[in-house]
């Protein structure tokens, strides 16, 4: 799966929000990720209903949609040899 920040979080990283956007936004991981590859799916149905996307809350808990599936995640940062990433827990609920 490729993954892209969505627009709003990019100008956070330009610093362009305001302050308490900023508060409210977390670690690098966190805000709205737009899934623009994936190997299983093609655009056409990953795309289908909205967007697909996944977003990771400050609290590492989030949302994800692509095609008709949508769901919640939960993860933690976790440091590894390449750097901090986020890592999800096996455990989600699909709707």
């Amino acid at each position: 799966m490729q993954l892209h920040k969505c627009k709003k979080d990019q100008e956070f990283q330009k610093g362009l929000l305001n302050n308490n956007e900023k508060r409210d936004m977390g670690t690098d991981f966190t805000g709205t990720w737009h899934i623009y590859e994936m190997e299983a799916w093609d655009e056409d149905y990953f795309n289908m209903e909205v967007q697909a996307y996944i977003r990771i809350d400050p609290n590492n808990l989030g949302v994800f949609q692509f095609g008709l599936v949508s769901g919640g995640i939960d993860g933690k940062l976790v440091d590894s040899a390449d750097g901090e990433r986020f890592e999800l827990f096996q455990s989600c609920e699909c709707i």
